[in-house]
């Protein structure tokens, strides 16, 4: 079982105060889930990998935003956090009216 630090690399906040036991089940689903993202990968068309990528970034975005909040970073810097999260965001959206159009044309 993970050491207590393991509390700290969980992605999502309502989990930080709950205890290990759910941290090491988090990370354990999280690790399967990465290797069955690795072989699907190489089926996963461009705009997939796209989509996917921008979501990973957004999802980033996020955490480093949560993070800024907790160490109480200054508020110019939660400004330019804020930036990147709404370009993520829009850039996310894009890749998945990309990916849907691609879709509509395989139909």
């Amino acid at each position: 079982m993970p050491e207590p630090v393991a509390r700290c690399q969980t992605s999502h906040p309502d989990k930080i105060s709950s205890g290990v036991r759910n941290h090491y089940f988090f990370l354990q689903v999280r690790q399967g889930f990465q290797m069955n993202k690795q072989a699907a990968a190489s089926q996963m068309t461009r705009s997939e990998q796209e989509t996917e990528n921008e979501a990973n970034r957004l999802i980033a975005q996020v955490e480093a935003a949560l993070a800024a909040v907790a160490v109480r970073t200054p508020e110019d810097s939660l400004d330019t956090a804020a930036d990147r999260i709404e370009r993520a965001a829009r850039d996310l959206a894009d890749a998945l009216r990309g990916l849907a159009q691609e879709r509509k044309r395989q139909e």
